[in-house]
């Protein structure tokens, strides 16, 4: 299909790796792949990327890298107080995985619930006591949303970019949010500077564009969307920008093994830091450069509006 014949997408520019096409579309707001793949396509590809060898592969690199992620999830409970105080509340984790961030979430004191439509994942969270709705969100009925109740803290870490209508997806999962709850979404930080540099610099495609991921968003896109379904942002921050390897000259891509060395070496920067007490320049120093729209992954916390509209639970109460 071409775009003079699509209402519901505008291509600003378009970009290409191989065969596959991105187009920095002004309806959405975001770029996304083109065509969009079908929901067979996308049900099938997931099915792919998260199960057999793959999920073990997946689920062993987590478990090497286990001090990293808490770094990762404490990083993460600070922005949650930072904008709602200290006390716990209750978390919705949305694309959960195995369960890990839920696991930390749990022994902060909070309340743990997820979503996570793979059956390869639920073996992992049944052994962590993780209570887990196993369906994609498009499938999630007004029941289902009603006897989950509401949440203080909704995440969606590396889910959006997955996912055919990421604005549908945010205006079903906000409806489980309390007022003045929390909305945190992180995803790839894609066609930033250091990649945009990197491409002309190293001659070497625009790697970042996959069949896994359809939609590619920055700091600016996610705060658009975020607003759309009545969630104001009130705070960014980012990992460490691996692609500034790149322009040191280890040229990963396309290196699965150099990727893991430069990954190592991004931890050992954050590790050294942390424990000679220096953990809160890196703090600064991710949050200074989610600011000026750099870093690996962009992750924006936004805020419930008065007046959008919640769920009524199984006891009746609306929340709004």
């Amino acid at each position: 299909m071409s775009f003079a014949h699509s209402s519901n997408h505008k291509a600003m520019a378009s970009y290409r790796n191989g065969n596959l096409e991105v187009i920095d579309c002004e309806c959405c707001g975001y770029r996304h792949l083109w065509p969009i793949p079908s929901e067979k396509e996308v049900r099938e590809t997931y099915e792919r990327r998260f199960g057999g060898s793959i999920r073990s592969h997946f689920v062993e690199k987590k478990r090497e890298d286990a001090e990293h992620w808490q770094r990762v999830f404490q990083r993460r409970l600070g922005q949650i107080r930072e904008h709602r105080g200290q006390k716990p509340g209750r978390i919705l984790d949305v694309g959960c995985g195995v369960g890990d961030y839920l696991a930390f979430m749990s022994g902060q004191g909070w309340e743990v619930y997820g979503i996570e439509p793979s059956d390869s994942f639920h073996g992992e969270l049944a052994q962590r006591s993780v209570p887990v709705l196993p369906k994609l969100v498009e499938d999630i009925s007004d029941d289902d949303w009603s006897q989950l109740g509401q949440f203080d803290v909704i995440n969606m870490s590396q889910f959006l970019e997955h996912v055919r209508d990421p604005r549908a997806i945010l205006s079903a999962v906000e409806k489980a949010l309390r007022p003045a709850g929390l909305l945190v979404i992180e995803c790839p930080n894609d066609f930033n500077e250091f990649q945009l540099a990197a491409v002309v610099s190293q001659d070497i495609p625009m790697w970042w564009i996959s069949p896994l991921h359809i939609n590619y968003f920055d700091f600016e896109a996610l705060e658009r969307l975020c607003r759309s379904v009545g969630c104001e942002p009130v705070g960014r921050s980012t990992q460490f920008p691996l692609e500034m390897f790149l322009h040191f000259g280890d040229v990963y891509v396309g290196n699965a093994e150099l990727g893991r060395e430069v990954h190592k070496k991004r931890m050992a920067f954050e590790d050294s830091l942390t424990r000679s007490g220096h953990g809160k320049a890196l703090e600064d120093l991710y949050d200074a450069l989610a600011g000026c729209g750099l870093g690996r992954h962009a992750t924006v916390v936004a805020r419930k509006q008065p007046g959008v509209a919640g769920v009524v639970t199984e006891t009746g109460d609306d929340y709004d």
